[in-house]
């Protein structure tokens, strides 16, 4: 195990910042979007399009949805979808500032 986080430490400190963004949001997409599939984050029938869309919709903060929010997702996917906001829009702040600076 600590051969492997080592080993996890090395890559994560060779990424250059660009490739870490990147990565991190494919990441945050992938969960965000598993736990949307999941069949109590969501009323009705699964779409896994319309998961996939409002994942990544939320994690870029646009928050366009192709299916309501309120009649689609259950109160806990409403909550992943505002944790994707935040993680989003946290992001895109950092970014920003790390571009500025």
């Amino acid at each position: 195990m600590i051969l492997y986080l080592r080993k996890y430490n090395k890559f994560l400190l060779s990424l250059s910042p660009q490739r870490n963004l990147v990565y991190g949001f494919t990441v945050y997409n992938t969960i965000g979007f598993l736990l949307l599939c999941l069949p109590w984050f969501h009323n009705g029938d699964n779409r896994w399009i319309d998961n996939l869309f409002a994942s990544t919709s939320a994690i870029s903060t646009t928050g366009l949805l192709t299916v309501g929010t309120t009649d689609y997702f259950t109160v806990p996917g409403q909550l992943v979808l505002m944790m994707l906001f935040q993680i989003g829009g946290i992001g895109s702040i950092t970014f920003t500032t790390y571009v500025l600076l």
